[in-house]
C-alpha cells in the first residue's frame, strides 16, 4: 500500500496544498489528509470485454476452427498442383486464406445449426441431428467452392496426389477435413468451455 501526505510531498498541510488534495482524483480530503492506494489484489473487475467474447460458443468455434484447419491446409499442400514448389511465402499466404474461408465456413455451420436447434448453446451438448446439420452443412459448403474453384473459376486443380470422389470430383482431402475436424472443434470448444467454469 501506498500512502500520500501533503507533508510526503513537501507540501505545507495549509493554503494551496489542501486545495491539491481536494482536487486530487476527486477526492476531498482535509489538510494533511492521507491517500491509500488500493492493492490490485482487493479491485473486483467483472468479467466483461475480452472474457464475455470468450464465453461465446462462437469465439470457441472459430479459435480451434483456425488452429486446426490451418494444420490441415499445410499437410494436404502436396494434393493441389503446384503449392508444393510454390515459394514458401507465397503458400503460407495461401493456406491462411484458406484457414480464414475454413472459419467462415464452421460459423455458418454453427449459425445454421443454432437456427434449427433455436439456440446457440447446441454446442455444448449436440444432439446426433444437429451434429449432422453441422457437417451436412460444411461438407456442402466445401463441395460447393471446389468444385467453383477447380472447374469454373479454376484457381487451382488437384495433384495426382489427390483422390477425387464422385459425382462432382471433389477432393477426398478437403470432404474429410470437414468431417474430422468440425468434430474435433465440438469437443475442443466443449472442454475449453467446462474448464473455464472450473
Amino acid at each position: 500500500m501506498i500512502e500520500f501526505t501533503s507533508a510526503s510531498v513537501g507540501l505545507p498541510a495549509t493554503g494551496r496544498s489542501s486545495r491539491f488534495f481536494k482536487n486530487f482524483s476527486g477526492l476531498d480530503l482535509p489538510a494533511g489528509g492521507t491517500i491509500r492506494s488500493t492493492p490490485m489484489s482487493d479491485i473486483n473487475i467483472s468479467k466483461t470485454g475480452i472474457s464475455s467474447i470468450a464465453a461465446m460458443p462462437e469465439f470457441g468455434v472459430a479459435v480451434f476452427s483456425f488452429l486446426l484447419h490451418f494444420v490441415w491446409e499445410f499437410i494436404q499442400v502436396p494434393t493441389y498442383e503446384g503449392m508444393a514448389e510454390m515459394a514458401h511465402w507465397n503458400a503460407i499466404k495461401i493456406c491462411t486464406w484458406a484457414t480464414f474461408g475454413d472459419v467462415g465456413f464452421a460459423l455458418t455451420a454453427f449459425w445454421t445449426t443454432a437456427l434449427m436447434a433455436r439456440s446457440r448453446s447446441w454446442i455444448y451438448s449436440p444432439q446426433a441431428w444437429q451434429m449432422l446439420i453441422y457437417l451436412g452443412v460444411g461438407i456442402g459448403l466445401t463441395i460447393g467452392f471446389e468444385y467453383y474453384y477447380t472447374e469454373i473459376a479454376q484457381r487451382f486443380s488437384y495433384s495426382d496426389l489427390m483422390p477425387l470422389v464422385p459425382p462432382l470430383g471433389t477432393g477426398l482431402s478437403p470432404l474429410l477435413q470437414w468431417i474430422v475436424i468440425p468434430l474435433l472443434v465440438i469437443w475442443f470448444t466443449r472442454r475449453f468451455v467446462q474448464g473455464s467454469k472450473v
